[in-house]
C-alpha cells in the first residue's frame, strides 16, 4: 500500500505500513483517527515514544498498542474549501437563473451589438449550432403609437388587451413585445403595466425627445425651389399632393414611426438568443390562432432546412369576437403577408422606407414575393429607390395565416379596392397629423401666447429706465415719440369722434370755465403740444374735442335727433393707418405713462376692430371702482368677493361686446347683412400691411388693463377670423403663392396671427415651410431676380398708362420702363428684405420652429447673406445728393438694426455667416447709416420733379406713410439692444 503522502514516506519517524504486516494486523479505528481529505498532514506536535515503543521500533519489532499516546492526534484543516464549495455552488445557481423564466424583462435593444443593415456575406453561418440546438421560435409584436383617423384612438391598447386575454400559448415558443417608441410616456406606461399584470416579456426601444428635436424636414429635394407653390405642385392630385407634403416629413416619420428600425432590431434580438431558429418579427395587431401556428410550424419543419423566408398571408378582421368562436379554420387572406427569418437569413428591412411609403412591400418585392405589384416602375424623383432584388430571390415559401385586428373604422378594413385607397390616403393624413401634434407638443413646452412677437420686452423695459435715468439718446426719441402721439390725439378728436365718443353739450359746460372756453375757440386753433402732453388723465376729457369748432346750442340739440334719423357709422380707417396710430399710442402710453394715450388707443380696438362704442367716463377706467350696479343696496358687497380690490375692470355703454361677424353696427341697431365678410376683410390693405405690430401692441394694452379680458378673448376671436380667410379664402392661397415680397408678407401675417389666435401647429408649419422661398427669392450672392421682376412689371404697366393718356411716343416709353430708377430698385428689394427680417425676428421670439435667418437653400441662398450683401452695396454707393442720401439711410437704418439683432439671436453655420456678422457688427459701431435713434420725417413726400425721375410712378410707389403702410413698425428703435 502506498503512503499516504510523501511526507510519510521520507520521515524517519513514520512507520513504513508497507513493511510492517505487525502493524497491519494490530491496528484498529479505535487507536488512531486518520483524515483522508488532504496528504499534507502535520502533527500538532511530536510526542515521544514510550520505553517499549522505542526498543521495538529500534529492533524492527510490532508496537504494541500500548505504545500509542492517547494524548497524540493529527491536526484539522481549517474549514477553507468548504467555504469554496459553497461559494460556487451559490454563482452557479444565480448563473442558472436566467435560463428559468423568473425575470420578465429584457435588456433593451440598444444594449445589444447591432449588424448592418446589408450584410457584406451571403449567408449567416451557423457557428453557434454546435454549442445549443436551435429548435425554439420566437414571436415578437412590435407595439407603436395610435394613428388616427388610421386607427381608432386607444385602439392599439384594446388589442393588445385582446391578444393577453385570448391568444393561447404555443409549444417551443417564445412571446416578446417590442415597445417601439412610444412618445406618450401615459401611453407606455399603461402598456407596460398591462404586459407586467400578465408576466409577459417586451423590449423598450425609448422615444428619445432631444434627438427627434434635431430632424428636420427634406424642403430642397423637388425639382424646383418653393415646389409646394408651383404650377407643378397645383396640377397634382389630392392624394398625390399629399404623398408630397408626406414626404417632407421623411426623417421624421424615419425615428417617431420606426416602422423597419423596429422590425430590424427584434431580428437582431431574435439572432442573439442561441436557441432560436425562427424569427417572427409581426406587426402589433396580428394574431395568431391555434390552427393557424400548428400549420405554420408544420411547414417550418417541413421546409425550413432549405428555406430562410417565410409569409404569412394576413386576414382583416371586421370584428375581434369572430375569434372566440370555436371555428378555426383558414380565412381568406388576401393582405400584405407578415415575414418569417430563419436565423441565419440575411435580409433585413429598408430603413431608407419610411412607414407609408412601401416599408414592408420593399423586402417582398426583393424577395420575389410581389413581382405582381410592379414596384420597379420608377417613382417620382425625390422618393428613396428601392434596392435591387435579393440574392435569395425566390428562396421563400408561403404558410399558414395570420388575423389583424380590428382598427376601429370598418370602412377601412373591408376586403375591397375601395377600402384600400381609404386606408392609404387615411395612413399618409394619419402620419402627418400625429407628427404635427408630437411637434406641437414639445413645442407648447417653450411657447407663451402673451409674449410678444416684433418688438423685444426685455429690451423695451431697458429703454424705459433709460429715459427715468434721462439718458440722452432715448430721452430724445421718446420725446419724439409724445410729438407724435399728441398729433394722431389732436386728429382723432377733431375727425373721430366715433373713437372719443359722442359729444355731450349739455354736460361739456358744466365741466367749467376751462370747457367753455374750448368750445369757443376758434376751429383753426391748436392745442400747445407740451400742453396735451403733460396733461393728467383727467385734464383731458374724452367726451370734448381739444380743438372742437364753435357750436351753438341748436347744433347741439340736433345731433341726438340726426344720429336717430340716420345711424351713425365709425368713419373707415384704413389698416395701416390704425396699425400707425395704434402702435404709437400704445408706446407712448407704455414709455411715458400717460394713461390718457393707452385709452384712446384702446378705443381705437373697440371702435375699428371689435365695431363697440368708445368708453367715454372717466370714471370707468377707475382702478378703485367695481363694475356699476344700478342698485345702491348692494354698496356693502364692493368689497367682497374675488372682484377686490379691482381687476382694473370697467364697464362701456354697450356691455356686449360684438364681433365683426355678429351682423350689427357699432352704434346702431341697424342689422347687417349676414354675407358681409367685415370691414377688415373687405379692404385691400390686409394684403399690403404687416399686422404683427399692431397685435404686439394689443398684447400691451390688455397687460397694461386698458383692454378687458373680454374684449381681448374677441380681438382673438377677430383674428382667428381673418387668420381662416388668409388660409383657406381663394384671395389668400393665390396671395401665398406670389413669387414676390407679397408671399413673404402673407407668411409673415399668418405666423403673427397664428402666435396671437394660441394656433402653434400652423405656426410651426408657415415657420417651417416658409424656408422653401429662400431658394426661389435670393440667389447664393445675394440677388432678388423676382422683385426685380416685379419692379419692371409695374413699370411697365404706369408708362402704358401714362401712354395712353400722353400719346406719347411708345419707343421712348419703353426705354424709360427698361431703366426703372434707382428708388424704385431700393424700395422693393429692402420692401422683400424687411418683411424677411421681421419673419426671422419674430420665429426668433416666439421661440419655437427653426431658425430660418441661417437656412441655407439647395443653390446657396440665405436671407442673412442676401441682407448683408444689399447692405454692403448701399454702404459704399455715391450719392448724388444729401437728400438722396438721407432718404436712402431712412430706408437701410431700420433694416441694418434689424439685421443686427437676428444675427444675435442666431448661431453662424458657415463661414460666410460669421464674415457677414463681423461686418454688421462693424456697420452698427460705425453707424454706416445714421444713429440708431434718428427718427426720420417722410422724406418721400418733400420729394420734388427735380429730385426724381417719373415722378407719377414715385409718388405712387414710395408715398407708403402718406398710403399708411410703413414696411418698418414705428419707433422700431425702441425694441432694440444696442
Amino acid at each position: 500500500m502506498p503512503p499516504f503522502s510523501p511526507y510519510e514516506q521520507s520521515s524517519p519517524t513514520s512507520p513504513s505500513i508497507d513493511m510492517n504486516t505487525a502493524f497491519r494486523r494490530h491496528i484498529n479505528h479505535d487507536a488512531v483517527s486518520v483524515e483522508l481529505g488532504n496528504g499534507f498532514r502535520r502533527f500538532k506536535e511530536k510526542v515521544p515514544l514510550n520505553g517499549a515503543a522505542a526498543a521495538a521500533a529500534a529492533g524492527g519489532g510490532a508496537l504494541p498498542p500500548a505504545s500509542f499516546s492517547p494524548q497524540r492526534k493529527y491536526r484539522q484543516r481549517r474549514p477553507l474549501l468548504k467555504w469554496l464549495l459553497l461559494l460556487l455552488a451559490l454563482l452557479f445557481m444565480l448563473g442558472y437563473v436566467p435560463f428559468f423564466r423568473f425575470v420578465r424583462q429584457l435588456p433593451t435593444v440598444d444594449d445589444l451589438p447591432l449588424q448592418p443593415n446589408h450584410p457584406p456575406s451571403k449567408a449567416y453561418p451557423d457557428t453557434r449550432g454546435a454549442l445549443s440546438v436551435r429548435d425554439q421560435i420566437v414571436l415578437y409584436r412590435i407595439i407603436g403609437n395610435d394613428l388616427p383617423p388610421r386607427h381608432k384612438e386607444g385602439q392599439t391598447l384594446s388589442n393588445l388587451q385582446f391578444i393577453l386575454d385570448h391568444e393561447p400559448a404555443f409549444p417551443n415558443t417564445r412571446k416578446i413585445f417590442l415597445l417601439n417608441r412610444i412618445s406618450n410616456p401615459a401611453n407606455e406606461a399603461t402598456i407596460i403595466r398591462l404586459l407586467d399584470k400578465y408576466n409577459q416579456e417586451y423590449i423598450r426601444l425609448p422615444f428619445e425627445e432631444d434627438v427627434y428635436k434635431q430632424l428636420d424636414f427634406r424642403l430642397e429635394e423637388f425639382p424646383e425651389p418653393d415646389f409646394l407653390h408651383s404650377d407643378d405642385y397645383r396640377r397634382y392630385s389630392k392624394v398625390s399632393k399629399l404623398r408630397i407634403l408626406d414626404f417632407t416629413y421623411h426623417d421624421k416619420n424615419l425615428y417617431a414611426m420606426n416602422n423597419n428600425g423596429g422590425r430590424n432590431k427584434a431580428i437582431e434580438h431574435g439572432k442573439s438568443i442561441d436557441n432560436v431558429r425562427w424569427i417572427m418579427p409581426f406587426d402589433g395587431n396580428c394574431f395568431l390562432s391555434a390552427n393557424a401556428f400548428k400549420e405554420i410550424t408544420a411547414q417550418l419543419e417541413k421546409h425550413g432546412d432549405t428555406t430562410k423566408y417565410f409569409t404569412v398571408p394576413m386576414a382583416r378582421l371586421l370584428d375581434n369576437s369572430v375569434l372566440l368562436t370555436n371555428t378555426d379554420e383558414r380565412p381568406k387572406a388576401p393582405e400584405e403577408p407578415q415575414v418569417i427569418f430563419r436565423h441565419d437569413a440575411q435580409e433585413r428591412y429598408n430603413l431608407d422606407m419610411r412607414y407609408g411609403r412601401r416599408s414592408k412591400l420593399e423586402i417582398l418585392h426583393r424577395l420575389g414575393a410581389l413581382q405582381n405589384r410592379h414596384l420597379s416602375r420608377p417613382t417620382v424623383p425625390w422618393e428613396p429607390v428601392e434596392r435591387p432584388f435579393s440574392e435569395d430571390k425566390g428562396n421563400f415559401r408561403s404558410v399558414g395565416w395570420v388575423f389583424r385586428l380590428f382598427s376601429g373604422n370598418p370602412q377601412q378594413e373591408e376586403n375591397k379596392k375601395e377600402a384600400s385607397s381609404i386606408r392609404a390616403f387615411h395612413r399618409l393624413l394619419a402620419i402627418q397629423l400625429s407628427l404635427d401634434s408630437l411637434d406641437e407638443s414639445i413645442a407648447r413646452r417653450d411657447f407663451r401666447q402673451e409674449k410678444m412677437f416684433l418688438y423685444d420686452e426685455r429690451a423695451m423695459a431697458n429703454k424705459r429706465y433709460g429715459y427715468w435715468n434721462k439718458n440722452k439718446g432715448v430721452t430724445g426719441i421718446i420725446n419724439e415719440l409724445n410729438q407724435q402721439a399728441d398729433t394722431i390725439v389732436r386728429d382723432l378728436y377733431a375727425y373721430y369722434p366715433a373713437v372719443i365718443g359722442s359729444i355731450d353739450i349739455s354736460s361739456s359746460l358744466r365741466q367749467g370755465e376751462r370747457d367753455v372756453d374750448a368750445s369757443q375757440a376758434p376751429q383753426d386753433q391748436q392745442v400747445d403740444q407740451q400742453e396735451v402732453s403733460d396733461a393728467p388723465p383727467q385734464d383731458l376729457p374724452l367726451d370734448l374735442p381739444l380743438d372742437a369748432p364753435d357750436q351753438q346750442p341748436q347744433q347741439a340739440q340736433q345731433q341726438p335727433q340726426q344720429a336717430q334719423q340716420q345711424p351713425q357709422q365709425p368713419l373707415p380707417e384704413r389698416l395701416g393707418v390704425l396699425s400707425q396710430n395704434l402702435t404709437i399710442l400704445t408706446l407712448a402710453h407704455y414709455f411715458i405713462g400717460n394713461e390718457h394715450y393707452g385709452k384712446l388707443a384702446a378705443n381705437l380696438v373697440r371702435v375699428h376692430l371689435l365695431e363697440q362704442v368708445a368708453v367715454t367716463e372717466e370714471d370707468q377706467y377707475s382702478s378703485s371702482k367695481r363694475i356699476p350696479d344700478d342698485s345702491h343696496l348692494l354698496d356693502f358687497l364692493s368689497d367682497q368677493g374675488y372682484s377686490f380690490p379691482s381687476l382694473g375692470r370697467f364697464s362701456t355703454i354697450d356691455k356686449t361686446p360684438r364681433h365683426q361677424f355678429t351682423g350689427k353696427s357699432a352704434t346702431s341697431t341697424t342689422v347687417v347683412p349676414n354675407d358681409s365678410r367685415g370691414r377688415l376683410l373687405n379692404t385691400s390693405d390686409l394684403t399690403k400691411t404687416d399686422l404683427s405690430s399692431l397685435l404686439d401692441c394689443i398684447r400691451l394694452l390688455r397687460r397694461m388693463q386698458m383692454l378687458t379680458h373680454k374684449e381681448y378673448i374677441y380681438v382673438q376671436a377677430m383674428a382667428a377670423d381673418v387668420l381662416e380667410y388668409l388660409v383657406t379664402s381663394p384671395a389668400g392661397i393665390h396671395l401665398a403663392q406670389m413669387t414676390d415680397h407679397r408671399g413673404v408678407l402673407y407668411d409673415l401675417q399668418v405666423t403673427s396671427l397664428a402666435a396671437f389666435t394660441d394656433d402653434v401647429r400652423l405656426f410651426l408649419r408657415v415657420a417651417n415651410r416658409c424656408r422653401m422661398r429662400i431658394g426661389k427669392q435670393f440667389t447664393a450672392d445675394g440677388a432678388q431676380p423676382f422683385q426685380e421682376q416685379r419692379l419692371h412689371q409695374s413699370m411697365q404697366q404706369q408708362q402704358q398708362h401714362q401712354y395712353q393718356q400722353d400719346q406719347q411716343d411708345q419707343q421712348e416709353v419703353q426705354k424709360e420702363a427698361n431703366s426703372p430708377p434707382w428708388q424704385a430698385s431700393l424700395h422693393y428689394e429692402s420692401l422683400n428684405l424687411q418683411y424677411w427680417t421681421s419673419l426671422a425676428r419674430g420665429i426668433q421670439n416666439v421661440g419655437i420652429g427653426k431658425d430660418i435667418w441661417h437656412y441655407t437653400a439647395k443653390n446657396g441662398a440665405s436671407i442673412s447673406h442676401s441682407v448683408t450683401r444689399f447692405l454692403q452695396h448701399y454702404a459704399e454707393r455715391d450719392w448724388a445728393s444729401e437728400h438722396d442720401r438721407a432718404w436712402a439711410h431712412s430706408r437701410l437704418r431700420p433694416l441694418l438694426m434689424m439685421t443686427h439683432l437676428c444675427f444675435q439671436r442666431a448661431t453662424p453655420v458657415a463661414t460666410r455667416d460669421e464674415l457677414d456678422r463681423q461686418w454688421v457688427d462693424h456697420a452698427m459701431s460705425q453707424h454706416v447709416f445714421g444713429h440708431p435713434y434718428t427718427y426720420d420725417q417722410d422724406l418721400t413726400a418733400a420729394q420734388t420733379p427735380e429730385h426724381a425721375t417719373h415722378n407719377d410712378f414715385m409718388l405712387n410707389l414710395l408715398d407708403d406713410q402718406a398710403r399708411g403702410r410703413p414696411i418698418v413698425p414705428s419707433f422700431w428703435m425702441l425694441s432694440s439692444v444696442l
